[in-house]
């Protein structure tokens, strides 16, 4: 029976996208921590980071009552994301966050504040120490990504 390991991905790219600017965390599968992280424009997202990766994970936007030009500008950057990604033969996958929050915290009624607490008490402070706001939405998106992994590729 053949390796299913072997075709696990050994780097992700996690993007939290937003109107203008993106959260992005660089995720190493094997020794499950961060290699680098940032918040930079989507222009800057979109062509300099993922160098090494085997595979994006996007943050999905969702509906939650508003339907203003940001949310409609944050979707069209996560298609752009995919599209190049794609292009370039890189796997990718999206994940709402109604779904990280259900993973991290057994709930979807939480906010951001008890993901960060969830991630905080998994990795602990050191680990965590220099990631601003908008990086942790990359850092629970890598997350939930690698749980559900070892779950399939054991």
């Amino acid at each position: 029976m053949k390796n299913e390991r072997q075709n696990a991905p050994s780097v992700i790219l996690c993007i939290d996208p937003g109107p203008y600017d993106s959260a992005w965390l660089l995720w190493d599968l094997r020794h499950a921590h961060p290699i680098e992280f940032g918040l930079e424009s989507n222009l800057s997202v979109l062509y300099s980071t993922g160098l090494g990766s085997d595979h994006i994970i996007i943050e999905m936007p969702e509906d939650q009552g508003r339907s203003d030009d940001s949310l409609f500008e944050t979707a069209f950057w996560a298609g752009r994301f995919i599209q190049y990604h794609e292009h370039y033969g890189r796997l990718w996958s999206k994940i709402y966050r109604h779904e990280v929050k259900l993973h991290l915290c057994k709930t979807v009624t939480v906010g951001d504040k008890e993901v960060r607490a969830a991630l905080i008490q998994r990795f602990g402070k050191e680990v965590t120490k220099e990631m601003r706001y908008d990086v942790w939405s990359a850092f629970a998106l890598a997350v939930t990504f690698a749980d559900h992994c070892r779950l399939i590729y054991r």
